[in-house]
C-alpha cells in the first residue's frame, strides 16, 4: 500500500501556482518482463494535462507504466515527478532506457536531469503529424 496522505510535501515546487495532482498511478515494483524502452506523451485535457509512460513486455504487449494527471502543463517538473515514479522499475536493468517522445521541452529536460541512464529519441511520426495537420487544416 502507498500512503498518499503527504504527497504534496513530497512534490517539488512546480512552475505555476497550480500544484494539484488530480491522479497519479504507477507500477511500484521491479518488472522483469518489460524491455528498457518507453514511450512518453502528454495530452492536454479541459482541466489539466495527462502525462503517460508506456512500455512493452517481452510478448509485445503495451503496458501503462505510469500516468500523472495534473493542473500543470508539460513542464520539466511534472515529467520529472512521473519519471521518478516510473523509472525505478528498471533499476536492475544493465542497459540504458530508451525513451521515445515528441520533443516537448519538458520531457527533454526531465530526461537529461534523470538519475537513470536514459537515451531520448524524437518520435518522427509525431513530429510529421504536427507539421502535416495544420497544413491540411488550412487546405480543407
Amino acid at each position: 500500500d502507498v500512503d498518499f496522505s503527504k504527497i504534496e510535501e513530497a512534490l517539488p515546487p512546480l512552475e505555476t501556482e497550480a500544484k494539484y495532482i488530480i491522479s497519479a498511478g504507477f507500477a511500484n515494483t521491479t518488472l522483469t518482463d518489460v524491455a528498457p524502452f518507453i514511450v512518453c506523451d502528454g495530452t492536454h485535457c479541459t482541466e489539466g494535462t495527462l502525462l503517460s509512460i508506456y512500455g512493452y513486455s517481452s510478448h509485445r504487449q503495451n503496458i501503462c507504466l505510469g500516468h500523472l494527471y495534473s493542473l500543470q502543463n508539460e513542464s520539466k517538473q511534472t515529467w520529472s515527478i512521473l519519471f521518478d515514479m516510473v523509472l525505478p522499475i528498471f533499476k536492475n536493468c544493465s542497459r540504458p532506457i530508451i525513451a521515445v517522445a515528441d520533443g516537448d521541452k519538458g520531457i527533454i529536460q526531465a530526461v537529461k536531469n534523470s538519475s537513470f541512464d536514459v537515451i531520448w529519441f524524437n518520435d518522427v511520426f509525431h513530429k510529421a503529424g504536427n507539421i502535416k495537420n495544420p497544413i491540411l487544416k488550412d487546405i480543407y
